[in-house]
């Protein structure tokens, strides 16, 4: 047998872990920016933003939406009487994608724990996630300051609200309670929360691959 032949093994083991190594590092990297994202809305980070948490508060119980609607008539009347249908529809909508956004993460973490019984290359996969995240972030401001944040909400609603139920008029409630500001703000929180996370982690592994 060549040595040529007894390369091939080895090199195709190597794009086997290379690969393997990749895709955690890929879960890694979602798994963090999922957790911070639902952490963003907890009620003392809302509340840090100036946001309403007691009707945010619809978002982790099984309100309707003709509750909600009710519910926000007493603690807003000064602003509206109350979510139209559509308002109420959309924030429906924002419920059922943090709560399928709870149950990924959740299963992307039991994928990252059993991929971790393989022996994989921790700096590998932290740097992954990093760089991951990094790109996300730098493609995100990229768009943000060639455009404007309008462009990365078009973009953010329609690739998860493809229904087209998230264009409100700036008199709406919705809009009054919800400026974009907050979800500028939340989105700066959520990638540069993201980005410090991960790059903790990865400086970690590093320094535990160099003891």
């Amino acid at each position: 047998m060549t040595s040529l032949q007894k390369s091939l093994p080895v090199r195709r083991l190597l794009k086997a872990t290379m690969l393997r190594d990749g895709v955690l590092g890929l879960t890694l990297g979602f798994i963090v920016l999922l957790t911070v994202a639902l952490a963003c809305f907890t009620p003392p980070v809302l509340a840090g933003m100036g946001v309403n948490t007691e009707i945010l508060s619809f978002m982790w119980s099984s309100m309707t939406t003709d509750a909600l609607r009710e519910k926000v008539f007493f603690i807003a009347p000064d602003v509206g009487l109350s979510f139209t249908p559509p308002e109420a529809a959309h924030l429906a909508d924002v419920r059922n994608l943090l709560h399928s956004a709870a149950w990924a993460c959740g299963g992307l973490t039991l994928l990252f724990i059993a991929g971790g019984l393989l022996r994989p290359n921790w700096q590998r996969i932290t740097l992954t996630a990093f760089g991951a995240i990094a790109l996300l972030a730098a493609t995100v401001t990229g768009l943000w300051l060639g455009a404007d944040f309008q462009a990365v909400s078009n973009i953010f609603h329609n690739a998860f609200f493809p229904s087209g139920n998230w264009q409100f008029a700036p008199h709406q409630l919705m809009i009054t309670l919800y400026p974009p500001v907050v979800m500028q703000t939340g989105m700066q929180l959520w990638l540069g929360i993201s980005l410090l996370v991960s790059g903790v982690i990865a400086l970690i592994s590093w320094h535990k691959n160099k003891a």
